[in-house]
């Protein structure tokens, strides 16, 4: 089943921090807003600002062409964040060239975003966001990450970026030494205070497993007190995947799990009753 939307990476810049206490200022941006600038117009994507980093740093892809005429800035997007999270409508307010105006919006259709509530109300409403593109932050991701293109990319990947729920093969966990689970085993960190609280149970998060393997948009769906949360985020974003298939192509696929935080950290797929590879 096909559920929409799409994303890749990119940075707020630090400016957003200076308008804790502003409300009423106007954009400085080429074109306006319909409504009064404030820093209310800044989305939250889910995982919140750590996730967002990781996000821009796993899947920006900065243009060949863009970084051989050196140009680098922000490109600024205004778009609508509708009920369910998702961003549509997006108008480029701040251009840089067509390639990185191109991979902002690319990026903007891989994130899903904290939806907004008024009175108590799922609401549409306008939003922003700025996607910095610099050469020598992007090596330096690069060097990180190991690669400098899409590994799934080309005719046999499903250029929509619509999310599937069902698919004719599931992902399947790409660490062919470990499973899932033992990964999770091998690598979670039970918070010091959580432990010494004793607190046990399972952090049931939900997430996107992208194109290129990695995965996107880790939202906590039931969560446990905070340090657990972060840590049950910071895991899943460690993970490697060979992507789903649709009809032939690889397509973006919605996962949930749950990771279980007790003496010996279990986790499970919520999804199936099979602790093994996934999409096999």
């Amino acid at each position: 089943m096909k559920v929409g939307f799409t994303y890749l990476s990119v940075i707020f810049l630090s400016y957003i921090t200076f308008y804790t206490g502003v409300a009423q200022e106007k954009l400085d941006y080429e074109g306006s807003f319909s409504q009064p600038y404030s820093v209310s117009l800044f989305p939250e994507e889910f995982g919140g600002k750590k996730e967002f980093k990781r996000f821009v740093q796993d899947h920006q892809f900065y243009p060949i062409q863009s970084r051989s005429k050196k140009t680098e800035g922000v490109v600024i997007l205004h778009f609508n964040v509708e009920q369910k999270g998702r961003g549509s409508n997006p108008t480029i307010f701040k251009s840089l060239d067509s390639q990185l105006d191109k991979e902002a919006l690319r990026l903007l259709k891989l994130i899903e975003w904290v939806p907004d509530i008024q009175n108590k109300k799922l609401i549409h409403i306008e939003r922003a966001i700025e996607f910095a593109f610099s050469i020598s932050k992007y090596k330096k991701y690069v060097k990180v990450r190991g690669f400098d293109s899409s590994l799934y990319a080309g005719p046999l990947a499903d250029t929509s970026l619509g999310v599937y729920e069902k698919c004719d093969k599931r992902p399947a966990f790409a660490d062919t030494a470990l499973t899932l689970y033992e990964f999770v085993a091998k690598y979670l960190v039970y918070p010091e205070m959580a432990r010494a609280s004793s607190i046990e149970g399972s952090v049931e998060i939900s997430f996107i497993i992208e194109l290129d393997g990695r995965v996107t948009n880790i939202n906590v769906i039931k969560g446990l007190e905070s340090a657990c949360n972060q840590e049950a985020i910071r895991i899943i974003g460690e993970t490697r995947w060979v992507p789903a298939i649709q009809n032939g192509k690889y397509v973006r696929f919605r996962q949930n799990i749950s990771v279980t935080f007790n003496l010996q950290t279990t986790i499970k797929d919520n999804s199936s009753s099979s602790q093994r590879p996934w999409g096999q």
